[in-house]
């Protein structure tokens, strides 16, 4: 990794560790109050029925391109080297380590609900309704960031504008 510095590890490091904390809080890599053997089980399955690691894999491209970012903002003339540094080296570890988030995600649903549920979710899960749902899922995970977004930027914007002054008088530079 010549060229690099730990200062952007440090910036990187962040990111990943932001990425990972909603799953590690919820679990804290061990097994969760309330679930049981059986509810691990139902819920693993439900997780598969679900393609959570579809899902999780389809946004890799996205904590690529992030990590990539982060990686030129402190090293701009290496973005090419940063690219392949993240594809080679960074990646494959997200890859190989999926299943493990998969399993949290699981031991959440088997803590949250019982067993009957479980098999509830499921049935209604194969479903008509519950396929149109599933098959919906990304495009509407994905209209919901964008807009998230568009909004987050829009209030941003605006509340800068009105209090900018405020802001500049509390020492911060805009």
């Amino acid at each position: 990794m010549r060229g690099w510095t730990w200062i952007t590890l440090g910036r990187i490091v962040p990111v990943l560790l932001l990425l990972a904390m909603p799953a590690a809080a919820q679990t804290g890599g061990a097994s969760l109050p309330g679930a049981s053997e059986e509810s691990r089980g139902v819920a693993r399955d439900l997780v598969e029925q679900l393609g959570i690691t579809a899902q999780m894999r389809g946004i890799l491209p996205t904590l690529s391109q992030q990590m990539v970012r982060a990686l030129t903002q402190t090293n701009p003339a290496q973005a090419e080297a940063a690219a392949r540094v993240v594809d080679e080296i960074l990646m494959p570890e997200f890859v190989q380590r999926l299943p493990e988030l998969t399993g949290m995600i699981a031991e959440v649903y088997a803590a949250r609900f019982s067993v009957e549920d479980l098999h509830g979710l499921q049935a209604f899960y194969r479903g008509d309704l519950g396929r149109k749902l599933l098959a919906n899922q990304v495009a509407i995970s994905q209209q919901m960031f964008e807009l998230g977004s568009a909004w987050g930027q829009e209030v941003a914007k605006d509340a800068l504008g009105k209090n900018l002054e405020e802001l500049r008088r509390r020492g911060f530079k805009l």
